[in-house]
């Protein structure tokens, strides 16, 4: 990840794979190619928060039109 932008559930900067990336909160982020959800069904349903796997997949959609014009 590193000095890319990810989402994820928690900041995970203290982790290996993590710790040189730019945490950018629960929701949906994309950094160049990489999209990245911090809240997948599983934690929707155990936190509350909002489920962004319909934005995740938008994107991926969105982002894979804007490759193959």
């Amino acid at each position: 990840m590193n000095g890319k932008k990810y989402a994820l559930n928690h900041d995970a900067s203290t982790e290996t794979d993590f710790e040189s990336g730019i945490y950018s909160g629960t929701g949906v982020v994309q950094d160049g190619i990489i999209i990245t959800s911090g809240t997948c069904p599983w934690i929707a349903k155990e936190t509350g928060w909002q489920d962004g796997t319909p934005k995740l997949t938008q994107t991926l959609i969105e982002t894979i039109k804007a490759k193959t014009k």
